[in-house]
């Protein structure tokens, strides 16, 4: 099969879908629950953001995960018309986790 729509989506590298394994079976709970699974969610989801955050030498607090393009995009958009002139507002896009096929 050619797939030509990897505008749309893209399947993710090996690496990526291994590690989303773990996470999937073993910390699928809601990471604002209280019980067990939730905080284990909770705890996967603080250590993807210190790593992320390393790799863009950045504090784990400045990172924003959204669901998608759309509501990334308008955060985006909402934080430059709110920034000071002059100010650093930075957005980013990671596709590392992208293969080609």
């Amino acid at each position: 099969m050619i797939y030509l729509d990897h505008n749309a989506t893209m399947p993710p590298a090996s690496a990526v879908a291994q590690a989303m394994l773990s996470i999937l079976t073993d910390a699928w709970g809601n990471a604002s629950s209280q019980h067990a699974v939730g905080q284990q969610a909770k705890g996967a989801l603080a250590a993807a953001r210190a790593t992320i955050a390393r790799a863009l030498g950045c504090k784990p607090a400045e990172l924003i995960f959204t669901s998608g393009a759309t509501e990334a995009n308008h955060l985006a958009v909402c934080w430059l018309h709110a920034a000071p002139p002059g100010g650093g507002t930075v957005a980013y896009s990671a596709r590392s986790n992208m293969q080609r096929t």
